[in-house]
């Protein structure tokens, strides 16, 4: 009829929205609790409300460096230590070796080249059953023990100048060197973590060139100033205070 309001078409929905991130597919205004967001929204806000630059809990905290370590610092300093006594046996032994037992070039040479050999056989054939016996500390110390007496046994060719003295000390100290040499880097790799490692054998071989400097300047100047024995005696005294050094630490 004339006069009567034509009624107006119901709205249309409005189109599906996209999905909400973390909300596993869920669309918007679907699955609203009463009074609460989207589920997609709970897990957005928790992702915003972490504040920028923190880390994530699970993430490992840093190290701390090596010279915080007491271990480590001592392990590194015993391994210094010991290679400057080495250093200045090897560096003074040939001048030791002409004043005493009358060495020449070839003869010198030679006794190096036994010591050599000699270091090859001790690691592949005696640091498994020391160390299986003692420990890896436990042989680090024997080893170094063994170096100090060898060193003293060879100083001894000042007043006993006779091979029968020479070749038992070389071999002393050969065996000796010999055991420090794996063991120690093994105590130092092995007392850390594996992301660690390379940094504390890296600090080792810092310290051993170091040593590799040290050694020889301070083995000259104690055979030129002091007597032929002295680099010796010294590098005696330096290996039993390294040794004493681990016994008073847990290594």
């Amino acid at each position: 009829p004339a006069g009567r309001a034509r009624p107006h078409p119901p709205p249309r929905p409005p189109p599906p929205g996209p999905p909400l991130a973390g909300g596993g597919g869920a669309r918007a205004g679907r699955g609203r609790g009463p009074g609460g967001p989207p589920p997609g929204e709970v897990g957005g806000a928790a992702v915003a409300a972490a504040p920028a630059g923190e880390s994530s809990p699970h993430r490992p905290r840093p190290s701390a460096p090596v010279w915080r370590d007491g271990r480590v610092l001592c392990l590194v300093a015993v391994a210094f230590v010991a290679l400057v006594a080495f250093s200045m046996f090897e560096a003074t032994f040939a001048l030791f070796g002409q004043e005493e037992l009358q060495l020449r070039l070839a003869s010198t040479a030679g006794v190096f080249t036994f010591i050599g050999v000699l270091i090859v056989i001790v690691q592949v054939r005696l640091v498994k059953p020391v160390t299986g016996r003692f420990g890896e500390g436990g042989a680090v110390k024997v080893g170094l023990l063994t170096n100090a007496l060898g060193l003293m046994l060879l100083a001894g060719l000042a007043l006993v100048h006779s091979w029968a003295v020479a070749v038992p000390a070389l071999v002393v100290l050969t065996a000796g060197q010999g055991l420090v040499t794996p063991t120690l880097a093994s105590a130092l790799a092995g007392g850390v973590e594996q992301g660690r490692r390379g940094e504390v054998l890296g600090a080792q071989q810092s310290a051993g060139a170091l040593a590799r400097v040290v050694g020889p300047v301070a083995g000259g100047l104690a055979f030129e100033h002091l007597a032929y024995s002295a680099p010796l005696l010294i590098g005696a005294a330096l290996m039993a205070c390294a040794a004493a050094t681990l016994s008073t630490r847990r290594t």
